[in-house]
């Protein structure tokens, strides 16, 4: 007779291996989930930063708009008041005369410099 013994482990390799198995099913599930909201959070981010610089970029169109409509209010005001009634009065308050008469020098042709 063989009498031989045998150990025999509590838990058996295929039940280790399931146990092992379904750990790292769980871990790529988990993995895969922080994966997708670490995704969904950065486009959350980056539509808002998107949005956000939509907004600036209408409000500073808009406050352009504003500015070139003004410039060109104060040009037109340039323009009245540098108009010729405005030089007259300011010929006057500074003395000048206003010229009625025009005499020019007439020169002969054939003569450009004489002694």
């Amino acid at each position: 007779m063989n009498n031989t013994s045998a150990l025999t482990f509590p838990v058996s390799i295929s039940r280790i291996l399931s146990l092992k198995s379904r750990l790292i099913f769980k871990l790529f599930w988990i993995f895969f989930l922080i994966l997708t909201l670490a995704l969904i959070l950065l486009y959350i981010f980056q539509v808002s930063s998107l949005a956000n610089e939509k907004y600036l970029i209408r409000e500073n169109q808009e406050r352009l708009e504003e500015a070139s409509k003004e410039i060109e209010r104060l040009k037109i005001d340039l323009a009245k008041s540098h108009s010729r009634e405005e030089f007259d009065n300011l010929a006057q308050d500074l003395g000048f005369d206003k010229i009625e008469n025009i005499h020019y020098i007439y020169v002969p042709e054939t003569r450009v410099v004489t002694k």
